[in-house]
């Protein structure tokens, strides 16, 4: 179901039942997935995969050149999974050069209106991307994030798992998992309980996050004494293994609060 005003090119692969709306244009070494629905005014272009049950919503684009000075026209990527939602005019860069893996998106995310994925990004899978968020070159993304409305982040910083970044906030520094960070620059401000009501958590992974929050970001200890005290008494819960992993492989440092800084 390909609109007569749309643009499709001939080395474009199309899965059964995806569906390209008026005036959209896909051209390149394209690769789309089945009952993928495509709306109007789209432009998807270069070295791009994208799978399944997708849906592009008008004005989004999707595979173009990365905006960066040390781009010159090599080859580059882009690779979406499946049931993703784009909403809007969402922006999604391919990487700076084909050595790479390029830009990738996982599964059933939520880009909204507005939103910028920059080049070399990697998204996990159930990210949620709010009206106007706007994540620089080499993030990585993991699954379940929630980025609020107007959030921006640095370069190479890295958003942990189940973690909800408030809106309008600037993330300098990586944020980690299962936290909430809000402010310019964004640091702790809780622990981001709604999604650890989830079944992916035990009563036991709350109550270990919670005292992990506490001896972190709200005791009076040294980063590395909290750090150590922390491993040594609630590293059994695989959330706090996790949390602990993320900020030890952090190269720009966490997102921390006023404490122990």
């Amino acid at each position: 179901m390909i609109h007569e005003s749309a643009i499709v090119g001939d080395d474009v692969t199309l899965g059964d039942n995806v569906v390209i709306g008026p005036y959209t244009v896909i051209e390149g070494n394209i690769d789309i997935g089945a009952d993928t629905v495509i709306h109007e005014r789209v432009s998807i272009k270069g070295n791009t995969i994208i799978g399944r049950g997708n849906t592009i919503y008008p004005g989004v684009t999707i595979g173009l050149p990365p905006q960066d000075n040390s781009y010159n026209g090599e080859p580059t990527r882009v690779t979406i999974g499946d049931n993703n939602v784009l909403r809007e005019y969402a922006t999604i860069h391919a990487g700076v050069n084909d050595t790479t893996p390029g830009t990738i998106i996982g599964c059933n995310n939520m880009l909204m209106t507005h939103t910028h994925v920059a080049h070399n990004c990697e998204l996990g899978s159930h990210v949620t991307m709010a009206n106007n968020a706007q994540i620089s070159g080499y993030n990585i993304i993991e699954d379940h994030a929630v980025l609020g409305g107007f959030v921006g982040t640095h370069q190479f910083v890295r958003i942990g798992a189940y973690s909800m970044s408030g809106g309008y906030s600037y993330c300098m520094q990586d944020v980690p998992p299962c936290m909430m960070v809000f402010g310019s620059p964004a640091k702790v401000v809780g622990l981001n309980k709604v999604p650890l009501q989830g079944s992916e958590f035990t009563a036991e992974d709350r109550s270990a996050l919670k005292t992990a929050h506490r001896i972190l970001f709200r005791s009076d200890l040294p980063w590395k004494q909290a750090c150590a005290r922390v491993e040594e008494e609630l590293s059994d819960a695989k959330p706090v293994q996790h949390l602990l992993e993320f900020m030890q492989h952090s190269k720009r440092g966490i997102c921390r609060g006023k404490k122990n800084s």
